[in-house]
């Protein structure tokens, strides 16, 4: 999720094949609350299809 300087909360998404910048897209909402339930509603959406989640790896 991400802020901009006017106060509303985003959402950022991006797709496309590996090795490639792909298509990305930014939904913008007027409250955390709001961000973080379409945030939650968009996962769930993508496992419910087959998707997989992938964790950050730590660096070292």
């Amino acid at each position: 999720m991400t802020k901009d300087l006017s106060g509303q909360h985003g959402v950022h998404r991006q797709w496309g094949r590996f090795g490639t910048w792909g298509r990305h897209r930014h939904d913008w909402y007027t409250s955390q609350t709001k961000a973080e339930g379409a945030l939650t509603d968009l996962v769930k959406q993508k496992l419910a299809r087959g998707y997989l989640l992938k964790l950050p790896q730590p660096n070292g």
